[in-house]
């Protein structure tokens, strides 16, 4: 393989996560041209002088108030490029494989496992002491997500966001990489990619874990419904575990045997759930007329 195929291949998984960066970074700037404005003939409503350092502050103030309807926004511009994307990708395969469709109830399976498995991590993270150590990552990652906005942070953190990044860590990347490596290469590569995507420390270790259980279900059940239902309660447990004391009360940094004792049955949730879906998750493959043709010759 010469260097303009490995070319090709590293653009193929990075243009799509570099699509939804752009589309961001857009609406980002326009609400900063609109904060700017709004917060300028405040302060000239107000009487206060426009000082430029003020009006900076005040722009970042409103543009920060606005990150989960800017993110809302991102997601209605780029869900559907992705999944023309996906479909694009699904058309170039001669024979695509499909698979019987999976029962209900094990859709919920998944959804518990991501909210065990959200839980786990947060306590090992506590047992750790590196929610501590790094605090004020902590601190700037609610500051970003948590705004006490519980309808927005339901809608955009719990459902939509989880929508977005499936579509594009599964559906794109995942699937890509299985073009080039096994499956369980795959898995863990689109992981990391889920990972160093969420920037900051806590965040890339928290999101490597929940994304290798998104690719292994995904890997198990051929269908995105299944990582979205895992990502959604994930992220649904950790919003209402951040807007309550919720995670206060189950996990208590000031008992430390209460906190281990507590993250264990937690991880043992998670190994049930994974034990679960492994033995009783197992699609056959759907022959198709294609293919029956083909051997008939």
């Amino acid at each position: 393989m010469n260097a303009n195929d490995y070319g090709r291949r590293a653009w193929r998984l990075l243009y799509p996560i570099l699509i939804y960066f752009a589309v961001y970074y857009v609406i980002y700037v326009c609400g900063g041209i609109i904060g700017m404005t709004v917060s300028f003939l405040d302060m000239e409503r107000t009487g206060v002088n426009p000082d430029v350092y003020v009006l900076i502050e005040r722009t970042y103030q409103a543009v920060g108030s606005y990150s989960l309807p800017m993110s809302l926004g991102a997601a209605v511009i780029v869900i559907p490029i992705f999944v023309l994307l996906i479909r694009s990708d699904r058309k170039a395969v001669a024979a695509p494989a499909h698979y019987e469709a999976v029962p209900a109830p094990f859709y919920i399976l998944c959804g518990l496992l991501g909210a065990a498995a959200c839980l786990a991590i947060n306590g090992l993270l506590m047992i750790s002491r590196l929610t501590t150590l790094l605090a004020p990552e902590l601190e700037q990652v609610g500051n970003s997500l948590y705004q006490g906005q519980y309808f927005l942070e339901i809608l955009v953190t719990g459902i939509v966001m989880p929508i977005v990044e499936e579509l594009l860590f599964r559906g794109l990347i995942q699937n890509r990489l299985r073009e080039y490596l096994k499956p369980g290469h795959a898995i863990v590569l689109s992981a990391v990619f889920f990972g160093f995507y969420h920037g900051n420390t806590l965040q890339v270790i928290y999101a490597l874990l929940i994304g290798l259980l998104l690719g292994y279900v995904y890997e198990k059940f051929h269908n995105l419904a299944a990582p979205v239902a895992l990502h959604c309660f994930a992220n649904i447990v950790s919003v209402v575990g951040s807007e309550t004391p919720l995670l206060d009360r189950i996990f208590s940094q000031e008992n430390e045997i209460a906190l281990m004792l507590t993250t264990g049955i937690c991880c043992a949730a998670v190994l049930l759930f994974i034990y679960l879906v492994n033995e009783k998750v197992n699609p056959s493959q759907v022959r198709n007329v294609q293919e029956e043709n083909r051997e008939s010759l």
